[in-house]
């Protein structure tokens, strides 16, 4: 099976012969099997095994290895294991690379991966992160946590009577952004102090009890007193005070530049976002309220996103675009 490999054959591949195959590549070490072994990330079966077989191939794997994630042609599925796969080989050049992905990758998923992957290596292996690269990474998910949280504002700012399904979903993906920028923040901090419990804080951060909360922020406080940044610390209590949503995006003000004033601003910024079930969810809303100006907005982005209209039917099904007969 590994000479079929080696010379481009196919097999039928199953749980049991692709962990005997990847076993018997890293004894061989051979590195005409890299491409073979990273292609199989992509696949549940045998990956553990795979993994082990591209550490034991040493660097030549280490650099195909990160040629594939630094390409976006490289398939999504398999880009999205390698970071872990990298992680594995528990060196300074591997945590080196794992954070300048980590600051240079677009693909939201991927960079998740990518901090998880790097958030492992610190942990498991003795290697040196730069605090200051890590720290300003910390800010970017705090200050997009609060930009979520005034673009909740404005629109529920806007509400008459009870919401619609689209204002329903929107704030809902909106609330699942703001949890997972926070989620990313304190796995950075926890990258950036190793041997703190920051897991504990998270929970105590986010928890409804007030003294609870103010524990974890005079902790923050304490843990970030000689961070070479200084609005961290300002970041994390905007984040963990207990502050009313409308207080917390005044006093962010600083950090966040100009924020929506309205429900019509937020949604005209939202219908552009990168995140395509955002931008969708966010036109549909907007198409049903019946405001000239944002079905403007959304004609705009139908002309330069022509997948719009085939999204807005996948997330609605029958129901009807508002606006679409126009």
């Amino acid at each position: 099976l590994v000479l079929a490999i080696a010379e481009g054959k196919a097999f039928r591949p199953t749980e049991e012969s692709i962990t005997l195959v990847a076993h018997a590549m890293q004894a061989m070490k051979d590195p005409r099997y890299i491409p073979y072994c990273i292609a199989r990330l992509a696949s549940r079966q045998g990956r553990e095994a795979i993994r082990q077989a591209l550490v034991a191939m040493g660097t030549t794997a280490l650099d195909a290895l990160e040629a594939a994630l630094s390409d976006a042609a490289t398939d999504r599925r398999t880009r999205e294991h390698v970071p872990r796969t990298i992680a594995r080989f528990g060196s300074q050049r591997a945590s080196d690379f794992l954070l300048a992905r980590l600051e240079s990758e677009s693909n939201g998923f991927v960079r998740y991966k990518v901090l998880r992957g790097l958030g492992r290596l610190v942990a498991e292996s003795d290697v040196r992160v730069d605090r200051a690269r890590i720290e300003a990474q910390t800010e970017r998910n705090l200050i997009e946590y609060l930009r979520a949280t005034a673009y909740r504002v404005g629109i529920e700012r806007g509400r008459r009577g009870e919401p619609s399904r689209s204002e329903d979903l929107l704030l809902g993906l909106l609330g699942d952004k703001q949890r997972q920028s926070l989620e990313r923040a304190f796995r950075l901090l926890k990258i950036a102090h190793k041997r703190e419990d920051i897991h504990r804080v998270h929970i105590a951060a986010t928890t409804t009890d007030r003294r609870v909360r103010s524990n974890a922020g005079e902790f923050l406080d304490s843990l970030l007193s000689r961070s070479s940044r200084s609005d961290l610390r300002e970041l994390f209590r905007l984040v963990v005070d207990d502050l009313d949503p409308s207080e917390r995006v005044l006093r962010a003000a600083r950090h966040l530049g100009p924020v929506p004033r309205d429900r019509d601003e937020v949604l005209a910024l939202l219908i552009e976002d990168r995140d395509e079930a955002v931008a969708t969810i966010a036109s549909y809303h907007a198409l049903s309220l019946g405001v000239e100006q944002l079905r403007g907005s959304v004609e705009r982005a139908r002309r330069d996103r022509p997948s719009l209209d085939s999204l807005l039917d996948r997330f609605f099904g029958t129901a009807p675009v508002p606006g679409a007969a126009e």
